[in-house]
């Protein structure tokens, strides 16, 4: 009872007023907290809201579990439906591996010994920044010079950057087409598409195929990941024109908007279940649950 009496914030009136604080944040002293009054009906009446409130929480909690399960499995909507796409796509057109349609740039970290290098405004991409599937920040930046004097080389628009060691590696393969000029660290590749490949084709197929790449992930010295370039570069790809590119891709961002339709519809319910406990409280101290 007493736990529920603090967590639905009842003593906040008679603290605020005593509230005492000289280092930017306000202290109780507890002689004040042990001076409020609290609501005090019998054993009887607290036992039935206490265990009233629980029940209540355990369905919230249940609620909010099936909740984020239904995000992930949105998710893999997305990759199910584009995986059978492509799928259908390697079985009724010939194949190239892909080494055949890119070209693979590294990259490096400036020294920090040289600060001239950093802060500049030339997004610096690392496998922290790869939570989108279109790159247009980072969060850190480097300089002219740094992309000039060091392994940090210049990327162009239009690359697919991909993660090759890390432990994201340990179940996701990241991908995400780079639409502003950018460096990368010596985490990533650059996959330059050639002329007859479609960067935005090209992502999503490695989204569609992440459970097979990710076979192919290495654990190397500190138990990290790795994917040898190699292995990465043997995949096949489908021998599709232009305009099948663009209609595959078309049709993946139609799926994709409706599962992100669903995602969010899904974080509006946590949202709710998020009030749905204080509002719980609420009626307990008022007498109305």
């Amino acid at each position: 009872w007493l736990q529920a009496v603090f967590a639905a914030n009842r003593l906040a009136g008679q603290l605020d007023a005593e509230a005492k604080g000289t280092t930017g944040y306000a202290a109780v002293r507890p002689k004040t907290l042990l001076n409020c009054e609290i609501p005090l009906p019998p054993i009887a009446e607290q036992r039935r809201v206490v265990e009233r409130i629980e029940e209540m929480a355990a369905q919230i909690h249940e609620a909010k579990a099936l909740r984020a399960h239904a995000a992930e499995e949105a998710d893999v909507i997305w990759q199910r439906g584009a995986n059978r796409i492509f799928r259908v796509a390697l079985e009724s057109s010939s194949t190239h591996p892909l080494a055949d349609l890119v070209s693979v740039r590294g990259g490096g970290t400036p020294a920090k010994t040289y600060p001239s290098y950093w802060n500049g405004v030339i997004p610096w991409i690392t496998p922290k920044d790869m939570k989108a599937r279109e790159l247009v920040d980072s969060i850190d930046h480097i300089s002219e010079p740094a992309t000039q004097e060091t392994a940090a080389k210049l990327i162009a628009p239009g690359a697919v950057l991909v993660v090759v060691r890390g432990m994201i590696l340990a179940h996701t393969f990241p991908s995400g087409v780079l639409r502003v000029s950018a460096a990368i660290n010596q985490d990533m590749k650059a996959l330059i598409p050639g002329p007859e490949t479609l960067p935005e084709f090209l992502c999503a197929m490695l989204w569609a195929r992440n459970p097979e790449i990710l076979e192919l992930v290495e654990r190397s010295t500190h138990d990290t990941r790795k994917l040898e370039t190699a292995s990465l570069l043997r995949i096949s790809v489908p021998l599709v024109s232009l305009a099948q590119q663009h209609r595959i891709v078309a049709r993946l961002n139609a799926l994709r908007e409706e599962v992100d339709a669903l995602i969010y519809r899904q974080s509006e319910v946590a949202i709710d279940l998020d009030a749905l406990l204080p509002a719980i409280l609420g009626r307990a101290f008022s007498g109305t649950l």
